[in-house]
């Protein structure tokens, strides 16, 4: 084949062969764009699953301690209730919610304004 007919058949096909790798260049792009979202909904999803569990430990060992006193101040109560909520909201169990409602009988100290 000649120098000649090779750029012949360029001419003609050159739009295909065009469409062609634009074409598998955008596929491959896709893949490493998709793979990029699914590592990070999962690094995410690990990330919020070691939140709840904090939280959660926070919520008992805050709740054990007041347990322990027998009484809770009005501002500590508002604390424990705003991280029980979070702990709630982001799908947290009733684990929590038990010891939450043990917490909830004790007497509240209120607190002076200064």
């Amino acid at each position: 084949m000649t120098l000649g007919a090779v750029f012949e058949v360029i001419g003609k096909f050159w739009l295909q062969w065009a469409l062609g790798i634009l074409g598998g260049v955008i596929v491959a792009l896709w893949r490493k764009v998709t793979q990029n979202h699914k590592a990070q909904v999962s690094k995410d999803r690990a990330m919020e699953s070691a939140l709840v569990a904090l939280m959660r430990d926070r919520i008992y060992q805050s709740s054990k301690y007041y347990l322990e006193q027998g009484k809770i101040s009005s501002g500590e109560m508002e604390v424990l209730d705003g991280l029980f909520k979070s702990y709630v909201d982001m799908g947290g169990n009733g684990v929590a919610k038990a010891i939450m409602d043990r917490v909830r009988k004790l007497e509240i100290i209120v607190e002076p304004i200064h």
